[in-house]
């Protein structure tokens, strides 16, 4: 008995030259006098009577260190990383989100109001602390480590100071300040994923005013590059889906400029091999004994047995299978016909066509008949 009033004697003078010292410190701890666990689930007071704000609910068995006491309470320090707020009239913050206090006796609460309120600290001008938001009129800071909340002595009981209990409280406090650093590093990050998205508006503008003018003579393989790279870093929903929108038009864009390089291509290829089937009718013409110089005629001479080439189009549309061409394009020139059935002629009708055979027969006031050895459409 004798040794707790001694306890509460020790407590009493310190908590007298606490309330004396209302400036803040630059330790990380105020002095400790003792130490104790709940004995059942409690309200922690931010006064020394049920009169002032409940702070929090603490869970039994919790450890807390005590650093003074009024009356019926224990003034117990409060955990790193403990929320509290300040009018904004008596702190100025910077972007690293540390605050500097402008004023003296400036009261630390635990609501953003001075209604049904009651500080939990005082700080004097010059204090830094860390910054977690601002509502309104009203920042939130974390409270520094002298700042105390009060709890009833008798829900308490006192614990000695073992090895065990300062690990106990330095992991205790190591959470607090794991919890801010995660809740600090969530702003850093946050304001860089902000900063980021503020770069990437401006090269999306300027992309989509590009646009207008077809981006500018650009190639559309490199802006749908930049859309892609905006899409994956933006965190702006709107942008991001505009954004692949716009990718799958390019993508459109470049599917048809393909098949349009392709037909092109393949349009090319179709005037050489014509060129090609040319040159060799010309060669036949000129086997025939076809003088130097001398016009050519439009068709080449029919004559039975004789290798021909022709280019025409094939009509397949009557009983006969017909080639058409010549000087006036749609006159018919040959009959043609495949024994071997090497080709399914009528599958030609309508294509322009390059055939090389025989003349098979010649009967008058009729279309000469040849006999396909070789096709090639032409288009």
């Amino acid at each position: 008995m004798k040794l707790f009033t001694l306890f509460c004697l020790i407590a009493a003078i310190s908590a007298a030259a606490f309330l004396n010292d209302t400036s803040a410190q630059d330790n990380d701890s105020a002095d400790v006098i003792g130490r104790c666990r709940l004995l059942t689930d409690q309200d922690l007071w931010s006064g020394p009577s049920t009169n002032y704000k409940k702070i929090k609910e603490a869970a039994a068995g919790s450890l807390l260190e005590i650093i003074g006491e009024k009356g019926d309470y224990f003034r117990v320090r409060v955990p790193d990383g403990f929320p509290c707020f300040v009018h904004t009239d008596f702190i100025i913050f910077n972007e690293e989100m540390l605050g500097t206090v402008t004023g003296n006796r400036v009261n630390l609460r635990s609501i953003p109001s001075t209604k049904g309120d009651y500080p939990i600290f005082q700080v004097n001008s010059g204090t830094t602390l860390r910054v977690w938001e601002r509502s309104g009129k009203w920042v939130k800071v974390e409270a520094p480590p002298e700042a105390y909340v009060y709890v009833l002595k008798s829900e308490v009981t006192p614990v000695p100071e073992t090895a065990e209990i300062l690990d106990e409280i330095a992991r205790q406090r190591a959470l607090g300040r794991r919890a801010w650093e995660e809740h600090f590093g969530g702003i850093r990050e946050q304001k860089t994923i902000d900063e980021n998205d503020a770069a990437l508006r401006v090269r999306f503008s300027a992309l989509e005013e590009s646009a207008k003018s077809d981006y500018d003579g650009k190639r559309l393989e490199d802006v749908k590059a930049e859309y892609h790279a905006i899409a994956e870093a933006v965190s702006d929903e709107l942008i991001k889906t505009v954004s692949l929108s716009r990718i799958r038009e390019i993508d459109t864009l470049l599917a048809q400029n393909k098949l349009k390089d392709d037909f092109k291509e393949r349009e090319k290829r179709m005037r050489l091999r014509e060129e090609e089937w040319r040159r060799e009718l010309r060669k036949l013409e000129e086997k025939d004994g076809a003088a130097a110089g001398e016009k050519k005629a439009a068709l080449p001479l029919p004559v039975a047995g004789k290798p021909l080439v022709l280019l025409g189009r094939v009509d397949a549309s009557g009983s006969r299978i017909v080639l058409r061409g010549g000087k006036f394009k749609d006159s018919p020139l040959y009959t043609i016909s495949c024994p071997d059935r090497r080709y399914r002629l009528k599958d030609f009708h309508g294509k322009r066509i390059a055939v090389r055979g025989e003349i098979d027969k010649m009967i008058t006031g009729e279309l000469p008949s040849m006999v396909v050895e070789r096709i090639e459409i032409l288009k």
